[in-house]
Parts: structure tokens; sequence; C-alpha cells
């Protein structure tokens, strides 16, 4: 099972579709899980029903700020919605061989008096819960991550540059005894200024490798069988080049 999580900065565009379907397909998500999606209503459920998952639970942003999506596939994965605090989705995920265990997604509020409730209720939870449980974002253990180190950069030239590992999995004692070989993955980032991480909960779980960006030189253009080669690799019928 492969979970996949990704702070999108906004899901109300074309790019995003394309860029989501991608990530499915490359790391043979299970469960999908977005935050930041910024869109609500109807428009998000056509943007949810592009995606092409089977089911999918919402909760809105406040104005243009939050709104988290969890995306799975029944076939996979069986989830069961637990309601407890709107700035969360919690959800129950029954696995095919190991049983029950929790999962939290959240994003947390800019508004410091009601992030500090999150906290608060976070720590309740853990408390209160019976179930090993996984939360994307509390005696609870960091499982780390492999490179790239961070998740997020301000993307600005030397000095001024900014990173910092934003987007963290954590889990309680029980739910790291399940899966013992759980690991996170920083991914490639496609379109916004976070990489999406992904949760790969069982050892023989498929991960391709990870995704590199195409960068086109120019001086590729002034070697001297550079229109033959392109020519011998694209279709006749979509593309002739003569430069």
């Amino acid at each position: 099972m492969n979970i996949f999580i990704w702070n999108v900065r906004g899901a109300g565009n074309q790019h995003f579709i394309r860029s989501t379907k991608t990530y499915i397909r490359q790391y043979n998500a299970n469960i999908l899980v977005l935050m930041e999606t910024k869109i609500g209503g109807i428009q998000a459920d056509k943007y949810l029903a592009k995606i092409g998952c089977s089911k999918a639970i919402k909760f809105d942003p406040i104005g243009f700020s939050g709104g988290i999506w969890i995306l799975w596939k029944e076939e996979d994965v069986s989830i069961e919605l637990i309601p407890l605090f709107n700035q969360t989705i919690n959800v129950v995920i029954s696995h095919r061989w190991k049983g029950q265990w929790l999962f939290i997604a959240f994003y947390a509020s800019p508004i410091t008096t009601i992030r500090h409730k999150l906290w608060t209720t976070l720590k309740e939870i853990h408390q209160i819960n019976k179930l090993p449980w996984l939360i994307a974002e509390c005696s609870l253990i960091d499982l780390g991550a492999t490179v790239p180190k961070f998740t997020w950069s301000n993307g600005k030239p030397g000095n001024q540059l900014t990173r910092e590992r934003l987007d963290k999995a954590f889990c309680s004692a029980d739910w790291r005894k399940m899966f013992p070989d759980a690991i996170v993955q920083n991914l490639a980032h496609l379109r916004t200024d976070y990489h999406p991480i992904l949760v790969a909960v069982d050892q023989h779980c498929k991960v391709d490798p990870p995704l590199k960006t195409f960068r086109f030189e120019m001086a590729w253009m002034q070697h001297a069988h550079f229109n033959n080669f392109v020519n011998s690799i694209v279709p006749a019928h979509f593309l002739k080049i003569d430069i």
C-alpha cells in the first residue's frame, strides 16, 4: 500500500490534474491525500471526478485557505470516515492482511488560536485512541524520509535560499510494530514549491524511480546530426523538423 501526500497550493487548474495523474501512475498510489486545495463545493467535485479514483472525501477550505481531499481505490483498500475536527480528515483504514489503523491528515490553520486547538485535539486523540495510527504532518515517531532532505524551498538564489522539511509523517509505536518496513520518500516536485511525500507501507510495494526534470539544451541543435536524430525517433505524422 502506497499513500501519496501533497500540498498542492491550489487544485483549480488542468496542470494540477495532469500532475496528479502522473504521480498516481509513477508511484502506484492506493491512497491520495491532497492538502491546501483552496477550492470546494461543485468546483471541487468536478476536479475530484477527473482524477479517476473511485472513492473520495473532501473538507472544503475556509475562504481561500486550507482544504483537504483524500481519494482511494476501493478495490485496494477500505476506508471509513471518523468526524473529529474540521482541520483534519480522520479515517480508519482496513488493511487486507494486518487489520485496522487510524490515519489522520491535516493542514494546520494559519490562525494561531485555531491551530492551538488542533494540537490539543491531536493530543486527546492520542490518549483515547486504541488503534495504531499514522499522521500526515504527540509522543509519536517521526518516520523520517529519504533524500531529498527538504520538502519546501523558497526558490531564491545564494544566501537568500531557504529550505525546510515541512511535510512529514508520524506514527504511533503500535503502528510502527505493525508496519516495520514502512518508509517515507520525499518525491520530485512538478508544479509547486512543495515536494510530495510517499508513505510506502509495505516492503513489497512497487515504487518506480523518482521523476526527473527534463531540460532541453539549445546547444544540442548545433550538432551536425541533430535533425536526423530527432526525425528518426519522432513519428513522421506527428512532427517533422527541418531547421
